[in-house]
């Protein structure tokens, strides 16, 4: 698979945009989404990109991994109020897989099968994560300055 070269800035602010509209006024699922940038991040940096999305991977529960597919590509209906803990962390998932697909880390099947891409990154070692954590440096700033913390919700 070839690497692309894409500009981390603009690939979030467009996936943010995206994002803010499949949210929409759900401000305990934006909340969520803000807390996942925030904690991912460190995760990632702690323990490592595999280790920390298979813990997002099992948080989020392949049903709705597979559901936050479908309304991302316009396939499913809209997201409905409840668990939105899990959604968090289904879309902060998706938007990383579809960001290494994007560089041409995994591919488009990896995307649609996290266990698949989890393999992939296994074998690809520790470099991904510098190629991606400015992308996911972006999605917690923009994801810090539109939603409030869950602190402030409840």
């Amino acid at each position: 698979m070839k690497m692309m070269s894409i500009d981390p800035v603009l690939e979030a602010i467009k996936d943010f945009e995206k994002l803010r509209k499949i949210i929409g006024d759900n401000d305990e699922l934006g909340s969520k989404f803000r807390s996942r940038t925030r904690f991912m991040l460190s995760l990632i940096e702690d323990t490592g990109l595999v280790a920390a999305l298979s813990f997002c991977y099992s948080k989020a529960e392949h049903k709705t991994y597979e559901n936050i597919i479908r309304i991302w590509h316009g396939e499913g209906e809209k997201l409905r109020a409840g668990e939105e803990e899990k959604k968090s962390y289904a879309l902060y998932l998706y938007l990383v897989l579809q960001y290494l697909k994007n560089l041409g880390i995994i591919s488009k099947d990896d995307v649609n099968s996290p266990l698949a891409a989890f393999k992939t990154l296994r074998e690809k070692g520790t470099v991904t994560f510098r190629l991606i954590k400015s992308y996911l440096t972006h999605l917690k700033r923009f994801a810090e300055a539109v939603y409030k913390s869950e602190r402030e919700i409840t």
